[in-house]
């Protein structure tokens, strides 16, 4: 792994090119070489690439003055890029965006687009883990959760105590629905998905509250605990 510092103009590179992955990390930019891994075949994997195709498919079977509505709005919505700019949409974009959200907390696909509305995230979130007990327990605000208000929670296996990032290793462990109150008790669903608990290990939670007639959600919030 190569460490860089850029000048010249160039003040960040990020992604692939040419077989060289740019990124960075706590001690500045690096480059490392891209290494296409065997594709997995795990339920879980495979269920996300069934209901991207899904998505997409309802995205061609939309009238063209459909797909015209989605494009018209698309500039309205806007998302942050790993350089931390805010870029616009396009029309398939902000259809497959809203709908993947939707796909998540258990609704139907929606054709027309929503008007742009802000969505806040949780105003607090702390974690507990008990890996005797054993209990896996999010506490949250606002509590209850609002009227169409969905709390999608994402989490990590356990982790060496020092590894400060959550990185690629979140997954969907499951959906708050509107009216959960908090403290909220997950680790049935979470030994589901990643075994069972284990002491001095580090876990990590992150919430992120999703409206659910548009599909628009708001940004992640994250929260840690070491495992007694």
């Amino acid at each position: 792994m190569a460490k860089i510092l850029y000048g010249g103009g160039v003040s960040d590179m990020r992604g692939k090119e040419a077989g060289t992955v740019h990124s960075r990390n706590t001690y500045g930019s690096y480059t490392r070489q891209k290494v296409s891994p065997v594709q997995p075949r795990t339920s879980a994997q495979l269920l996300v690439r069934t209901q991207l195709a899904t998505v997409a498919q309802a995205w061609r079977g939309l009238t063209q003055a459909q797909r015209d509505s989605w494009n018209l709005i698309a500039p309205t919505y806007s998302r942050t890029s790993v350089f931390g700019n805010r870029t616009p949409l396009t029309g398939f974009n902000l259809f497959g965006m809203l709908n993947r959200m939707r796909q998540v907390i258990g609704l139907a696909l929606i054709e027309v687009p929503p008007v742009p509305l802000a969505v806040s995230g949780v105003g607090s979130l702390a974690l507990a883990v008990v890996s005797g007990a054993p209990t896996y327990t999010i506490t949250f605000t606002p509590t209850p959760l609002p009227a169409n208000m969905y709390g999608v929670i994402y989490c990590t296996p356990g982790l060496s105590p020092g590894v400060q990032f959550a990185g690629n290793n979140t997954r969907v462990v499951g959906v708050a629905a509107p009216a959960q109150t908090s403290p909220y008790e997950i680790h049935v669903d979470y030994s589901a998905i990643f075994g069972p608990l284990v002491a001095g290990l580090k876990y990590v939670v992150q919430v992120q509250i999703v409206h659910g007639p548009s599909g628009i959600a708001s940004a992640l919030n994250q929260a840690s605990a070491i495992a007694t």
